[in-house]
Formats: structure tokens, sequence, C-alpha cells
């Protein structure tokens, strides 16, 4: 089977006064339970504009994770943020911490209406306190609340290669449909085209839409893997509304 597809897309959601409403069933429960053990917890969240400080300690983090992943894109990200300061661009930090354990951290930028995820690095889970949420889904809530007390419309998650599987992990597509947001196609990208009986890898692929417009809805993937990836995936079929996702049986 042929699928063809943009080399890369973006994900964005709406910001609206219950971030919950747009989570998934499972998602929703597990935020919901850690909302009520959060209060009176050393789980604290500070929002400040970037500087350099936070840099030096966040950016090591950052490169150590991005260099652990399978076909990693590393990029200088200090000159990249140095760059757009120049321009007058405004960049603001989330730090989370336990206690007096930093977790990680999340560059984001405010534009129109506009809350923009730059870049993160968190903890895949807590040292000490017992939340059912992990570290990126609490937060994932935490910047919703923030946007909409600012009044923005809109919240975009960046950038990803397609596919999934041979790029980022096919988790991270699923953890954004999970929590509400939409694929459309970027600014720019490339067209490709790849053949599902070549492949060895179980793949998530977004399938370019008819409608090639800028920012264009990307309502069609498809999830190619063994029998073992469609059981260990098939998350990723719970959100149709957002985008629907056909599976292909790989055969090694």
């Amino acid at each position: 089977m042929k699928i063809n597809y943009a080399s890369t897309h973006r994900w964005r959601k709406e910001v609206v006064d219950d971030p919950l409403a747009l989570f998934g069933k499972s998602e929703q429960q597990k935020m919901k339970q850690t909302l009520k053990h959060i209060t009176g917890s050393d789980v604290i969240c500070h929002i400040s504009v970037m500087d350099d400080a936070f840099l030096d300690w966040w950016y090591p983090l950052y490169e150590s994770r991005i260099s652990s992943k399978d076909n990693p894109k590393i990029i200088d990200i200090k000159k990249k943020l140095l760059d757009n300061l120049d321009k007058e661009k405004i960049y603001y930090t989330l730090t989370l911490t336990e206690g007096e354990d930093r977790l990680g951290g999340v560059i984001f930028s405010q534009k129109a209406d506009t809350l923009f995820f730059a870049y993160r690095t968190l903890a895949y889970d807590w040292n000490r306190s017992q939340l059912r949420a992990s570290p990126s889904l609490y937060i994932e809530y935490v910047l919703a609340k923030y946007a909409w007390e600012a009044g923005l419309k809109y919240i975009s998650h960046g950038v990803d290669r397609n596919p999934y599987g041979l790029n980022s992990s096919i988790g991270l597509a699923n953890f954004k449909l999970a929590t509400g947001c939409r694929p459309q196609l970027s600014k720019s990208y490339e067209v490709f085209s790849i053949e599902t009986e070549k492949l060895t890898k179980d793949i998530l692929i977004l399938a370019l839409p008819d409608k090639l417009d800028e920012h264009a809805d990307i309502k069609q993937a498809y999830l190619v893997a063994d029998n073992a990836g469609m059981n260990k995936w098939q998350s990723v079929l719970k959100y149709p509304d957002h985008l629907l996702v056909e599976t292909v049986e790989r055969v090694d």
C-alpha cells in the first residue's frame, strides 16, 4: 500500500475554561485524581520570563534526552532562542519542582491569541508524590489553564516529523491526541511516499490531506504494525474526531 505524507506537521488545540473537557477519558480520570491530591503537596509550577540561569540548568537535560532517542534531531537551541530574542520575541519558562527537586521545564511563547510550546523536557514520573497523572500530563493541564486565564484562544503544540516510529515515538502522537490536539499541515514541508510492504518497524503515518492549504487539517492516518504492535498502540484509534486511524498489518 502506498501512502503519501507530509514530512512535518503541527498540532493545535482550542483553549477552553475546563481543559479536561478536551482530554481522553483515561487522562480525565488521572487528572481528576491528581487534582484532588495536588493541593498541599510539594509539587509546584513556577512560570517566569526565560533567563540565562534557566537555560544553563535546563539545556543539558534537554540535550541528554534528545540524544537518547532513536533518530534524534539535534539543533543548537540556545542559538535559536537567542536569535529570536534579538527579534524582540519573549519566551517564558515553566519549571516543575517536587520539594527541592527540579523535574524539568517547558519553554513557551505567546503571540496574538496563541500559546506556542517551543521545547519541553520533563521527568517521566514523580520522585515521591503518589499522583496518577504524569508530570507531562499535569503540565499540559497547568499551561492550558494558564492560556485560558491569559485570554488566549489556541495552543500550538509544536512541529513533529512524520512518520512516528521512524522518528519520534508513536507514544508522542498518542499523548497529543489524548490531550485534545489536532494535526495540521505545517507552514513548510516536503511530500514523500512510503510503501507499507517494505516496512520493518511499527509506524503511525499521517496521510497527506486532499486540501493542501497552509494549516489544513490532517484527518487520516495509518497504524502499520505487527500483531504485538497493534496491541501496544491501539490507543491511537480512540480519537477519530481528531484523527481517523486505520490499521495495516505488517508481516515480517
